[in-house]
């Protein structure tokens, strides 16, 4: 990777990280540093630490963990050429949301990896809530007046 390249990719504002076929981590961007930092991991934002481990062992959730696995299979199928979803992501002092997306990474037509990508989108989702919880109030107003 350029120089240049790792520049753009250590500035952009969300965690990406690509891992090979068997879930090892290959490259991290300098977010996932921070990310672990900010959560009282700064070990696991040492990128010497964090290459060739698996993802397998940082995935406690199942549900996450077979949304990843499906994920991954839909890509190496050729089915998708990118999924996305939304995954709850709190620490010890907050509930968060984080969007994941990951794509296929690959040579000509065969799949060598795959790219994550995951930002937190905690603030538009607590205004989504706000606004359903309005919309439902404002329903519920309506009806009882009729």
């Amino acid at each position: 990777m350029t120089s240049l390249e790792r520049q753009v990719l250590d500035a952009l504002p969300m965690t990406i990280y690509t891992v090979d076929l068997d879930g090892r981590i290959t490259s991290m961007n300098r977010s996932w540093a921070r990310f672990a930092q900010n959560n009282g991991a700064p070990q696991l934002g040492e990128e010497d630490t964090v290459i060739g481990a698996s993802i397998w062992e940082a995935i406690a959730d199942v549900t996450t963990r077979e949304q990843v696995e499906q994920a991954m299979a839909t890509l190496r199928e050729g089915r998708a050429s990118s999924i996305a979803w939304e995954f709850p992501c709190s620490s010890p002092v907050e509930e968060r949301i984080f969007l994941m997306q990951v794509s296929a990474i690959g040579e000509g037509h065969a799949v060598t990896g795959f790219a994550f990508s995951t930002v937190d989108i905690t603030p538009s989702h607590r205004w989504r809530e706000v606004l359903i919880d309005t919309g439902m109030a404002l329903a519920r107003t309506i009806s009882v007046d009729r």
